[in-house]
């Protein structure tokens, strides 16, 4: 993957931490990932308030302009984003498929390539 620019940087982040916060519970795996994620990015806390007030939309129309094998890396950090607590939450998939089609990544999230994780949300209890 390319140097990504620090709004490129900001923008990952932001769509990560609304993965995150897609179950409204976010936990300590989550929260590792994400830091583990701000480090390699030499992104501090500092960052976050960058973060905070950047909006989805413009995080997506950030993204949208990358080229396909740099969108194709943040899938995946999205993807790692749902997975790492070990539970797959119908709302972050949702979220996911909804990310990558709006900034043109090709796929969807495939829950069946996990099968020893949980399943939380929607896919579980239809009333959630």
């Amino acid at each position: 993957m390319d140097k990504l620019t620090h709004n490129v940087q900001i923008a990952v982040i932001k769509v990560l931490t609304e993965i995150q916060k897609a179950d409204n519970v976010v936990r300590d795996k989550e929260i590792d990932y994400l830091k583990d994620v701000m480090l390699s990015f030499g992104l501090c806390d500092e960052n976050l308030s960058e973060v905070n007030d950047t909006s989805p939309s413009q995080a997506i129309s950030i993204i949208k302009e990358l080229p396909a094998e740099n969108k194709n890396e943040i899938a995946k950090m999205m993807g790692r984003m749902i997975v790492v607590d070990e539970d797959i939450n119908y709302n972050e998939v949702t979220l996911y498929n909804s990310f990558c089609e709006s900034c043109g990544i090709k796929g969807s999230f495939n829950i069946e390539e996990y099968p020893e994780y949980s399943l939380s949300g929607y896919f579980t209890d239809p009333i959630d």
